[in-house]
């Protein structure tokens, strides 16, 4: 664990570093997802979580997972793990994520809560130009607090974010 940084309430970006032979992680799609693996207290747990990174930043010898506490091993990540502690990082895997064969060139995707965490993804890849589609991204989150992302950080021609909060009136929002 290179960096861990909060980003909204019960939420951190946990920041992965590459120590293997090459320092570089596998390559993978945006949206994809990787298992993270550790011992917690007396048990060995594994658990899947959406990559928050882009493709190229994974190429570069980092990576990144959102973390929302929502159970054992997530309450692990957010409460005991420690930057320098060793984790071990499964095989970039799943199929959520863009294929031009498949999809058409605009998506629209609706996420709430943690659930965008593929999409910001996805957004990195679209704005750093190793995806090339248009994404509306409609998300949902309870209150300002609780946003996993700036809308102002994914400025691009081919992403749109529509943020709705369930609990304030913002302008902007």
């Amino acid at each position: 664990i290179a960096a861990i940084e909060e980003v909204a309430s019960n939420c951190k970006v946990i920041r992965l570093e590459a120590m293997n032979d090459t320092n570089k992680f596998p390559y993978f799609r945006a949206g994809q997802y990787i298992t993270l693996s550790t011992r917690v207290g007396s048990s060995y747990v594994t658990r899947p979580y959406s990559i928050s990174s882009s493709p190229r930043e994974a190429l570069n010898g980092m990576m990144e997972v959102t973390v929302q506490k929502a159970g054992y091993f997530s309450s692990y990540l957010l409460e005991e793990a420690q930057v320098n502690d060793r984790i071990i990082v499964g095989e970039p895997t799943g199929d959520f994520c863009y294929d031009n064969i498949r999809d058409k060139n605009h998506i629209v995707a609706i996420a709430g809560g943690s659930g965008v965490t593929p999409f910001i993804s996805m957004m990195k890849a679209i704005k750093e130009g190793s995806e090339d589609f248009t994404l509306t991204l409609i998300y949902g989150a309870r209150s300002q607090k609780d946003l996993l992302i700036n809308p102002s950080e994914y400025v691009h021609p081919n992403i749109n974010v529509v943020v709705v909060l369930q609990n304030e009136e913002v302008e902007g929002y």
